[in-house]
């Protein structure tokens, strides 16, 4: 009777131990416009996009479950801040005022905006004087835009990119200073946009782009920036570029 006992506890604790712990569940927002990075598929009906995919990676490697909450770009602030999500896992640049109200990971990629004409550059735009003449777009939370008023430069503001490019597309406006990796994706997937990049153009800033958390949430990031160092440094975020096709450089 002992021995049977004992073996029937041994295989009670084995049984414990081969049960996984259960996942860390997080609430992480991300928009459904911004292609490729974060997207809503329309042949899937799935949200799908680059920085979703190092979302995964990062809860495969950290043990944790991420609830995807789909939001409207100016509602990603607000909803970590009331709670509503617990990182915002959209494309969304790192800056010195929204370091005021959230904490930002280490930094992951960068990339310029540039200057979008119709093709054949019909307004001979280059420089900032020249965009001063026109009617120039962005998309609102973009973070030019506080740089290009400072050097006199007001936009028509738009909630989103596809809004933007449809509005160029048809004369309304004359150019944008827009995310180039997302109207590159847009261009590949509408042929019809007949559009050209101006390659002289300066940008204001080189942005850098990672993941936010609330302010003062230390655990959250002590536990995520480990991996996505590791991710950065053992070529899984190399790799994703490559799958995405993506122009972007690695941040440092």
């Amino acid at each position: 009777m002992k021995l049977t006992s004992l073996l029937r506890g041994a295989a009670i604790v084995l049984a414990l131990a081969a049960v996984p712990a259960q996942a860390q569940v997080l609430k992480n927002g991300a928009t459904p416009t911004g292609v490729p990075f974060n997207f809503l598929d329309p042949k899937t009906n799935t949200m799908r996009g680059f920085l979703l995919d190092i979302a995964a990676e990062v809860a495969k490697r950290g043990k944790l479950q991420f609830d995807l909450q789909t939001l409207d770009f100016q509602s990603l602030v607000p909803a970590l801040e009331s709670k509503r999500i617990d990182i915002i896992t959209s494309s969304f640049a790192i800056t010195e005022q929204r370091a005021k109200v959230v904490d930002f990971a280490v930094p992951l990629y960068s990339f310029y905006c540039g200057l979008l004409v119709p093709q054949g550059n019909p307004k001979k735009l280059v420089t900032y004087d020249d965009i001063k003449k026109v009617k120039v777009g962005t998309n609102m939370g973009n973070n030019i835009i506080a740089s290009a008023r400072q050097n006199g430069i007001e936009f028509e503001l738009y909630s989103t990119i596809q809004d933007l490019v449809r509005d160029l597309n048809l004369g309304r406006i004359d150019a944008a200073i827009v995310d180039m990796p997302i109207v590159e994706q847009m261009m590949k997937d509408k042929p019809e946009y007949k559009f050209e990049w101006i390659k002289d153009f300066k940008p204001f800033s080189k942005d850098y782009y990672s993941f936010a958390v609330r302010k003062g949430d230390g655990a959250l990031l002590d536990k995520i920036n480990p991996i996505l160092t590791e991710i950065k440094k053992d070529g899984t975020l190399q790799t994703l570029i490559k799958q995405w096709g993506l122009s972007v450089d690695i941040a440092p």
